[in-house]
């Protein structure tokens, strides 16, 4: 009778672990940039919605002048800090500024900013195009 072994040996399980490092070395940074594009996404639903609460706000006062987050009864988000940059009478402008990870990762677009004519604007070196860009 032969003596059967059976099991993998260290050389096929090194060779595994190698592949799933590999695996994970090249889906990690795609993973990561999509997880920005994600938050970056509920930052601009978060800053139109807070330029339709304005437009009620302004349809019911006939000014923006007044208005604030608390009043308008916006939600906070995870990993960016909404501000009403200005609010006079005839103009707004909503910021959603990046906090924690998402202002490391994202400097490319920074802060996203919205104004009461709809006019986008980001304070990072990227293109208006791609960081408002709702994926």
């Amino acid at each position: 009778m032969a003596n059967v072994k059976s099991g993998f040996s260290l050389i096929e399980l090194l060779i595994t672990l190698a592949i799933i490092g590999i695996l994970v070395g090249l889906a990690y940074p795609r993973y990561n940039q999509h997880l920005i594009t994600v938050r970056r996404t509920y930052a601009i639903a978060a800053l139109t919605d807070v330029a339709a609460r304005l437009e009620q706000y302004y349809a019911a006062n006939n000014t923006y002048a007044g208005a604030t987050l608390n009043n308008l009864g916006v939600p906070e988000i995870n990993f960016y800090q909404l501000q009403i940059t200005q609010a006079t009478a005839d103009q707004y402008s909503v910021s959603a500024i990046p906090q924690k990870q998402q202002a490391q990762d994202d400097s490319d677009c920074g802060t996203l900013i919205l104004d009461q004519e709809g006019n986008k604007k980001i304070t990072g070196k990227g293109k208006i195009a791609t960081c408002w860009e709702q994926n």
